[in-house]
């Protein structure tokens, strides 16, 4: 599976980005991650596909292919 960024889990969560944002920064899902470098004001991001797959299907109850 090919990487997803925020704005496309989001788009397929049907989720604000910010939420999104917010809930991966205070470890609300295990379908992905965001990380602060000591020196860095920034986050960066990281979506797991299977992970967020099986979240859509087991927790929203919908179908997704990714």
């Amino acid at each position: 599976m090919a990487n997803i960024t925020v704005a496309k889990a989001a788009e397929l969560l049907g989720w604000d980005i910010t939420f999104l944002r917010v809930g991966l920064q205070q470890d609300k899902y295990d379908f992905g991650i965001a990380v602060k470098g000591p020196k860095s004001k920034r986050y960066a991001y990281k979506i797991y596909p299977k992970a967020l797959k099986d979240f859509i299907n087991n927790q929203l109850g919908r179908e997704v292919d990714l």
